[in-house]
């Protein structure tokens, strides 16, 4: 049906209006219910002549029928709104799933990286005889890499040792903070998880030697060190080394070469090079030989006077006593025990007033023969009662002597000498 004006209170409409805009009337539904009537009714019709525009009055009160409701949907409106909300909740849904994703996700790399699992990684990591094995999972103390050809001397020492290598590994587990095989974090992984490494520090190694103009080489190469004194620190780290000290003792050159361990977990001891001298050996000899050449001729005559004067006696089966049978005295200068007594030794020696010889109970010896002076220090390696072997340093050099007590006197039972207590 057309509508020209409004059913309720004669205001004009367009076709299209549903409601009226003076009133408020349901148009559409006026519409629907009257399709069947095809025009307007005659007293809806427009007048014939125009009407004065009557005066403004109260809005007439509204029929039951047309009380204002709030404006209905329309059936093609509620259909459109559900997409809208549809759409609306997906923000939210999508939101939620993330969440759950991202909690998931962080369970499980809390898992995989887990500090036991990755600690397990590492120690096997580390005791693999492969360089670059290790290098995978040892940084140096500052955080940086460490190329292969650092840690062969590890995997050598590994071979050399597998002890070390069993104990690295139950190092690693263990987490040790401290030492110069640690367990630290290092960084994070996808930022989320704290990433662990193992770190190797270097070890300081003291080495001492007695070569003047030393020069030092770890596995071929020249190590920066540290002067202390007499000794010289080198930082390395764990591994096993061929070292080498090239220098000169007496005016000769040396070159003396040790394979030396540095353990991961203990503190290393000195390093020791020290050479021996082509002329400490001569030289304490010479001392000891003097003594015996030093015997004046009269001093010889009265042993022969004496041993003939015994034989014409009487009492031929009578004995002097500074007679002493060294022939059967033990020499063996290679005899060890351990036994380091000194008791009986300590004071001075002499064959006559040129010939004396000192040990001093600080360890330090010194021998007169004709005028010439040497001295070095001492130590007994063996002692077997009144039997005892010697050793005589001096400038970094040794050389190990027999000696025996025999009736008061200190016999060097290789070289056949005499001493008696000096006065």
């Amino acid at each position: 049906m057309d509508l020209k004006f409004c059913p309720n209170c004669g205001a004009a409409v367009g076709p299209n209006d549903d409601f009226c805009q003076n009133c408020g009337f349901n148009l559409k539904k006026y519409r629907l219910e009257n399709a069947d009537q095809g025009t307007e009714p005659a007293e809806l019709a427009a007048p014939e002549t125009p009407q004065p525009t009557p005066a403004p009055q109260p809005a007439p009160t509204p029929q039951p029928e047309s009380i204002a409701q709030p404006t209905p949907v329309a059936p093609d409106q509620d259909a459109s709104a559900q997409p809208t909300q549809r759409h609306r909740r997906w923000p939210w849904i999508v939101l939620v799933l993330i969440i759950l994703l991202g909690a998931g996700a962080y369970f499980g790399g809390s898992t995989y990286y887990s500090r036991g699992r990755q600690l397990t990684a590492l120690a096997d990591g580390m005791v693999s005889n492969d360089p670059a094995a290790i290098a995978k999972v040892a940084v140096k103390d500052d955080g940086s890499t460490f190329a292969s050809t650092d840690l062969t001397p590890l995997t050598t020492l590994y071979k050399a040792k597998p002890s070390v290598q069993k104990s690295m590994h139950t190092w690693i587990l263990d987490a040790h903070t401290t030492g110069a095989v640690t367990v630290q974090q290092k960084g994070r992984i996808l930022g989320l998880f704290p990433r662990y490494r193992v770190v190797l520090t270097p070890v300081k190694v003291p080495l001492s030697t007695n070569l003047s103009d030393a020069e030092i080489t770890w596995n071929g190469n020249n190590l920066s060190s540290t002067d202390h004194g007499a000794q010289r620190e080198f930082a390395t780290y764990p591994g096993q080394y061929r070292v080498a000290v090239t220098g000169k003792l007496d005016g000769d050159s040396k070159h003396l070469t040790k394979t030396v361990t540095v353990s991961p977990f203990q503190t290393p001891t000195v390093l020791s090079f020290n050479s021996k001298s082509t002329k400490t050996e001569d030289t304490l000899k010479s001392i000891l030989a003097q003594a015996e050449e030093a015997k004046t001729a009269a001093e010889k005559a009265a042993d022969s006077n004496k041993k003939d004067n015994s034989s014409s006696h009487s009492t031929s089966d009578s004995s002097d006593d500074d007679d002493i049978d060294m022939d059967g005295l033990p020499d063996d200068t290679s005899a060890r025990n351990g036994n380091d007594s000194t008791e009986g030794l300590i004071g001075n020696w002499a064959q006559n007033s040129d010939t004396t010889f000192t040990f001093n109970d600080d360890g330090t010896y010194s021998g007169t023969a004709n005028g010439q002076t040497s001295g070095g220090t001492f130590k007994v390696v063996y002692r077997d009662g009144d039997t005892l072997n010697i050793q005589f340093t001096k400038n970094g050099g040794s050389v190990v002597e027999p000696f025996a007590f025999v009736d008061g006197h200190l016999i060097e039972t290789h070289l056949k000498l005499d001493w008696h207590r000096a006065n």
